[in-house]
């Protein structure tokens, strides 16, 4: 990863992105695998304050994804699992407005390094990513029937604590958990990004939040 993705801001502006311990663990956590290698999640939500990351980490992630070794290959001989690149990958960042994926899309500039791009043969638009073999990052919004049935192997879903039924951010998640669902294999995953939801406005990330806690009551399963 240091090779590849930049640090986009602050002090380390420019240098390899190193994540924080904490996001560290997350990172080991989200790709971890069972005994057959399969993911042990296929969703999740990462739920900070502003300024702990989250976008730049989503970045990083998707780029991984676009051009990593993040799908399982087998076990070495230590038991270790060893990864490899997806055959097809195809990323998709949603959000609910255009200014929500231009948060992301901003950072694509300063995360790629430049042996990312030439290896990769990256190249970035406003609103889309593509790599040397046309495979892509993209962003979208809330457009429930546009993504209905459509096959992406990973999807951030950005501050879903705006996603609400008047924007379309509901029907929205329900077609990204559904294309999660139906995915054969595993092969699709979604990660939402949020900060603390207000409240009574019945958003996604409000959702998510209450089915956390009914988890750690022991009142649904994980």
């Amino acid at each position: 990863l240091d090779q590849y993705v930049l640090t986009p801001g602050g002090p380390d502006a420019g240098k390899p992105f190193m994540p924080t311990m904490e996001q560290a663990r997350f990172i080991v956590w989200w790709y971890a695998v069972d005994e057959h290698g399969r993911w042990l999640y296929r969703s999740g939500t990462l739920r900070r304050l502003k300024g702990w990351g989250k976008d730049p980490l989503a970045g990083a992630l998707s780029l991984v994804e676009l051009c990593g070794p993040v799908e399982f290959s087998h076990f070495d001989a230590e038991g270790n699992p060893v990864g490899k690149p997806k055959y097809d990958p195809w990323v998709q960042i949603a959000a609910v407005s255009q200014d929500q994926t231009r948060n992301t899309f901003t950072l694509f500039s300063s995360l790629v390094s430049p042996q990312l791009k030439e290896e990769h043969g990256i190249e970035l638009h406003k609103t889309i990513v593509y790599d040397r073999r046309g495979k892509m990052i993209e962003g979208v919004t809330s457009s429930p029937l546009a993504l209905e049935g459509k096959r992406p192997t990973f999807i951030i879903q950005n501050e879903t604590q705006w996603w609400v039924e008047a924007n379309d951010g509901k029907a929205m998640a329900d077609v990204i958990d559904g294309n999660v669902t139906k995915s054969a294999y595993g092969t699709c995953r979604s990660l939402s990004i949020c900060n603390a939801h207000i409240p009574g406005q019945d958003s996604v990330g409000e959702a998510d939040w209450e089915a956390y806690l009914e988890v750690q009551a022991g009142q649904a399963v994980d």
